[in-house]
């Protein structure tokens, strides 16, 4: 009975002890400071005028390449263009954007032609929209189409913070009511 009791304690302290170490490896913001995120989040836009967001990128080492793909709500978005950002120095290779606005989709890619790569922190892409209705929705990160890569063409592993939009009706600028607004 008593070797049962010391096979119980250890078996106790042993289920402790991985929690503690599980949970020492939980926190990613700690092991990941890389993040790729939407700038400006929230973002307010008047139904039928265009913005500008930008695909930012923050205390990155060595990115030689990456590949995003944002999901948006096609009913109140209509995705315009991206172009590249001034992040990573020439020469690069700018993949053009794949857009699709009936699933409310883009596609991006860059890359540099030579190593090394980029550190940092600065703005990958900027990213064109026009709204076309009122409401809200997210900009979010898709995964496994969105990555980033080293020189050694390693993923960096890395966190990404979704954008949000805000889409007020009518237009300041027009005066008109939304009912009478033709985008």
């Amino acid at each position: 009975m008593k070797l049962n009791k010391v096979n119980v304690s250890l078996l106790c302290l042993c289920l402790m002890m991985s929690f503690v170490f599980v949970n020492f490896g939980v926190n990613s913001s700690l092991a990941h400071p890389e993040t790729i995120y939407i700038d400006p989040t929230p973002v307010t836009v008047y139904v039928c005028n265009n913005f500008t967001v930008a695909l930012n990128i923050s205390d990155v080492t060595d990115l030689y390449a990456w590949e995003v793909k944002l999901s948006f709500n096609a009913n109140l978005l209509e995705c315009l263009g991206a172009t590249e950002g001034p992040f990573l120095p020439a020469p690069t290779i700018w993949v053009p954007p794949v857009i699709n606005n009936t699933e409310g989709t883009v596609y991006m890619a860059c890359s540099r032609m030579v190593p090394p790569g980029q550190s940092g922190s600065g703005t990958l892409a900027y990213i064109e929209f026009h709204c076309d209705g009122p409401g809200q929705c997210d900009l979010v990160f898709l995964y496994p189409e969105t990555f980033l890569l080293d020189s050694n063409l390693f993923t960096i592993p890395h966190s990404a913070v979704n954008g949000h939009v805000i889409q007020v009706g009518g237009s300041e600028a027009s005066g008109f009511p939304l009912t009478s607004l033709v985008c």
